[in-house]
């Protein structure tokens, strides 16, 4: 699946094992054709490894919205200019914690009405979010996007690396190569 076909990714709790087991935390992905897949990891797993596949760790994405936006939680998660997604609640909370919020590609937004999103490519996603809050979101995702595009796509523009431990300075510093992992 490549990045660019990822137009939504949410929590789905699988009570039939089609992710490998039963009753387990999985990510459903939206893709841009229309179909869905389902992901045998946590939507936390999926954002990181997406993250990742692009050399960004998770945390320095978080740390640089948190930067720009002066937002505690919930960000929009931006890999780039044409890989923003708006964050929104998607279900209500099974367990103390359970991640209920999930991701909607930025221009795979077609409409949003009665809490249900609806994608240009005719899926509708149900969310627990009010129209003021996504209103909200999308606003701080082009916000993240016009930042980017300001500085030549690169989120390392400006990073203050003193607030990053070593360990992650050494892992920002090295080009990520997903065959070294292994």
């Amino acid at each position: 699946m490549e990045i660019n076909q990822i137009w939504a990714f949410i929590p789905f709790y699988d009570t039939e094992g089609r992710g490998g087991e039963i009753n387990a935390d999985c990510t459903l992905v939206y893709l841009k054709d229309g179909t869905n897949k389902l992901c045998p990891s946590s939507i936390q797993a999926f954002k990181s490894s997406f993250a990742l596949d692009l050399g960004y760790p998770l945390q320095l994405l978080e740390a640089k919205a948190h930067d720009i936006l002066c937002y505690k939680k919930h960000f929009p998660f931006v890999l780039s200019t044409s890989s923003c997604y708006i964050i929104v609640k998607t279900r209500d909370k099974q367990s103390k914690y359970d991640q209920v919020f999930g991701y909607i590609h930025l221009d795979a937004i077609d409409s949003f009405k009665d809490s249900c999103i609806v994608l240009k490519n005719g899926t509708h996603i149900q969310t627990h979010s009010t129209a003021s809050y996504v209103t909200q979101k999308i606003a701080a995702a082009k916000s993240l996007k016009n930042w980017l595009l300001l500085n030549n796509n690169c989120w390392l523009t400006g990073l203050r690396l003193s607030s990053f431990t070593k360990d992650w300075i050494d892992i920002i510093l090295e080009p990520y190569n997903p065959e070294q992992q292994s």
